[in-house]
């Protein structure tokens, strides 16, 4: 991975939680939550730029890498969260896809993916018209905390490594 530039631009604090707000060089945003003095949770936003395609992780491409690649490199579909299955965006649905790393007992990386709805999209491919827009690692019982507990897993689940 590559070393990330960030510039502060938001910090709020409630309680014991703490959510920092960073614009990289190239124009994206990355959120870290920090609960009890651990890192829980950060999310790595693409703000739909051009110039700012790039993830820092091998392989990833935002508004490139699609949904269906996501099940062909990790052979499943990850699980997803009841409460994020599908959420609707303006025009489109923004989808969780949920994975659990081999070497970690205790954290979650996820595929934050975006279509935006046409006539020409079908269920047979529409995993090719859903995007990456984001990409989050966090701590599961944290998601399972703001989230909720029910998931859904596909039948063909497994853990991944990157």
């Amino acid at each position: 991975m590559k070393k990330l530039t960030l510039s502060l631009i938001n910090h709020e604090k409630n309680g014991d939680t703490q959510i920092r707000k960073y614009k990289t060089k190239d124009g994206n945003e990355i959120s870290i939550t920090v609960q009890h003095g651990k890192v829980v949770y950060i999310e790595y936003d693409w703000l739909e730029e051009k110039k700012s395609t790039k993830t820092h992780f091998n392989g990833f491409v935002f508004g490139k890498t699609t949904l269906s690649d996501l099940r062909t490199r990790f052979g499943n579909n990850g699980f997803t969260y009841t409460s994020t299955a599908f959420v609707e965006s303006g025009n489109g649905l923004i989808a969780f896809n949920c994975y659990e790393l081999i070497n970690s007992t205790s954290n979650i990386l996820v595929f934050v993916t975006k279509v935006i709805l046409n006539p020409e999209i079908n269920e047979l491919n529409i995993g090719d018209h859903f995007k990456l827009y984001a990409l989050i690692l966090a701590n599961q019982t944290y998601l399972d905390e703001i989230w909720g507990k029910e998931k859904i897993y596909d039948p063909a689940y497994k853990k991944i490594s990157l």
